[in-house]
């Protein structure tokens, strides 16, 4: 199952055998589309993406750029500051 994080680099360095989707916008121009369209929750689906990683649950809590969100419910949070959200559908 693919992973999505905006700090996608250390965790794919981290986790090798994990596909790793980069969801910031900066470097994925997929997913800075579908920001720009406010449907960043159907570009993750579309990809079988269902779990998110972050540091700012801010972020990715934020509708104005998910679009419509479906529920999330918070799996983990590490020292480090990391949380892991689970998109349930």
């Amino acid at each position: 199952m693919p992973l999505a994080a905006v700090e996608s680099g250390a965790l794919a360095y981290y986790l090798p055998e994990t596909r790793v989707v980069n969801i910031d916008g900066v470097v994925n121009h997929d997913a800075y589309r579908a920001i720009r369209r406010q449907d960043l929750t159907g570009y993750l689906l579309a990809r079988g993406v269902t779990s998110v990683a972050c540091r700012d649950e801010g972020w990715i809590l934020n509708s104005s750029t998910l679009g419509v969100i479906p529920k999330m419910q918070r799996v983990a949070t590490n020292p480090g500051g990391f949380s892991l959200f689970r998109l349930v559908t």
